[in-house]
């Protein structure tokens, strides 16, 4: 075939052509590609918004776990001090020393819940915003039926900076 072209067109650079040809091929993966970006984005939005979903359903429960604790220490103390004899000397510290210590781990687990709500909700919102700002550079794009170098740089950019960002989030808010 190649000698056919040689023969109808005997100055081509069949080189030259066989590089466009590989460099449209290229680009037409490179198209694929930002629809894989695309739903990177929306696979990341779901998964930041479950994790954001699972932390603050575990801070309730810490909380209605404290308010219980704090709500039956009276009760605790008042069976404690109605015992006669050694049951006062030993179940009122006890029971008050359970409910503190309770309470107090309970404070601890609810602040690191929180720093984990911060960051996930900073991370679902990011995932928001860059999917967003791609979503809108897509449609920019796309304008014309076509999207040159230029814009694929810039889409995959954004896809870049989103990933640096992320990084940078889990570095800021990681707890060790």
């Amino acid at each position: 075939m190649s000698d056919k072209k040689n023969d109808l067109y005997p100055n081509l650079n069949t080189d030259i052509v066989d590089a466009k040809i590989t460099e449209n091929k290229s680009f037409q993966f490179s198209l694929t590609n930002l629809k894989d970006i695309k739903n990177f984005y929306e696979d990341e939005k779901i998964h930041y918004k479950k994790k954001l979903d699972k932390y603050r359903t575990y801070a309730h429960v810490i909380e209605v776990a404290e308010i219980i604790l704090s709500s039956s220490a009276p009760i605790g103390t008042t069976v404690g001090l109605t015992l006669s004899g050694v049951g006062v000397v030993v179940a009122a510290p006890t029971v008050a020393s359970i409910t503190v210590s309770s309470l107090s781990l309970s404070k601890v687990i609810n602040n690191k819940l929180q720093q984990k709500i911060r960051k996930y909700l900073k991370m679902y919102v990011m995932s928001q915003n860059y999917s967003s700002k791609f979503n809108d550079l897509y449609k920019k794009a796309n304008e014309d039926n076509k999207i040159d170098k230029k814009e694929y740089d810039q889409l995959v950019n954004n896809c870049e900076e989103y990933k640096k960002h992320k990084t940078k989030i889990k570095k800021e808010t990681s707890f060790f």
